[in-house]
């Protein structure tokens, strides 16, 4: 039923849930696990005169960011017994990129925290999961 699962993991406890139930399915329907981080880094800006310079996080500063996030994330899925074919660190938005990592995979389902760890933005513009929810090429399970 379930070929492909991707899964969009943070620090979160509802995160590392999400991985458990995506393990659990994994098991169940012999899927290969793909996980997603998209650690938000905010841009450094700084004022010069009447101007301002602005300093966007580096590749390699994203990959150093999320590096234990995912290190965390493939240790939770052995421990439950699934080994990730896919681990992929993003620069971009976490829902956007979520939704290419699903298509590229040709994804059956993307399983995803419903509360993680979002900055304010979040407040203004909507959770992560509930985009996913609305942009998703496949079904969506939003974990708690």
């Amino acid at each position: 039923m379930f070929e492909n699962i991707v899964v969009a993991v943070d620090r979160s406890t509802h995160a590392m849930h999400a991985i458990e139930t995506a393990c659990k399915l994994a098991k169940t329907y012999n899927s290969k696990l793909h996980l997603l981080h998209a650690p938000q880094i905010p841009p450094d800006a700084m004022a010069v005169g009447a101007g301002a310079f602005v300093s966007y996080p580096t590749p390699e500063m994203v990959q150093e960011t999320g590096a234990d996030t995912m290190e965390a994330a493939v240790a939770k899925s052995k421990e439950c017994g699934i080994t990730p074919t896919t681990t992929r660190i993003s620069p971009g938005s976490a829902a956007e990129d979520t939704i290419a990592l699903a298509d590229e995979m040709k994804a059956d389902l993307i399983v995803v925290g419903r509360r993680g760890r979002g900055g304010f933005g979040s407040l203004m513009m909507g959770s992560t999961s509930l985009k996913i929810g609305h942009l998703a090429p496949c079904a969506v399970l939003t974990v708690k």
